[in-house]
């Protein structure tokens, strides 16, 4: 009986491979990815930080669009604002994303990178239920996506919303209406 579990000790002991394994880098952590300056990385904001980010200062308009991976006319509209965005120096392109934060690493950075959004500052609402959270901050939040604000550079306060999927030359007249 002695003899079955010594052999077993023996076979489970540390291997004749002297080489160790490799080292394996953990993941970022929420609180180093908001401290970090690389512009690939989606910020995780709370409800004040969010009110925050809209209410400024701000220098230039902000166009802010809130958006969801499953949501397909935001997967529409993205594209469109990404080249908009590039070609206009009138306004800073801030993405809110409302997945639920457990996909962040797994389908939200992904898609931020594959489409190239990475070079606008992107932040995810860190909110057990992303919906009721935005609704805590934006009160003309209706629960529908894509839902973008036009922020005028004055203050957070004085904002135009604009509900659905939304054409470049909207933002373009909401901007110049300004």
């Amino acid at each position: 009986m002695l003899c079955p579990l010594v052999l077993f000790l023996l076979a489970c002991g540390p291997s004749a491979d002297p080489e160790p394994p490799p080292k394996i880098e953990a993941p970022k952590t929420a609180s180093e990815a908001i401290e970090t300056s690389d512009p690939q990385a989606v910020e995780l904001v709370d409800a004040d930080g969010l009110k925050a980010l809209l209410e400024g200062p701000h220098t230039r308009h902000q166009v802010v669009n809130f958006w969801a991976t499953w949501c397909a006319p935001c997967i529409e509209e993205l594209p469109r604002f990404r080249d908009w965005a590039q070609a206009q120096e009138r306004a800073d392109l801030v993405l809110v994303n409302v997945d639920i934060v457990q996909v962040r690493e797994r389908l939200v950075q992904p898609f931020v990178e594959k489409h190239g959004l990475d070079e606008f500052r992107n932040v995810q609402l860190n909110d057990r239920d992303p919906a009721t959270g935005l609704q805590k901050v934006l009160p003309e939040f209706s629960g529908i996506l894509p839902f973008t604000l036009v922020i005028q550079p004055e203050g957070g306060q004085n904002r135009t919303v604009l509900l659905g999927s939304v054409h470049t030359d909207r933002l373009d007249d909401v901007i110049d209406s300004n």
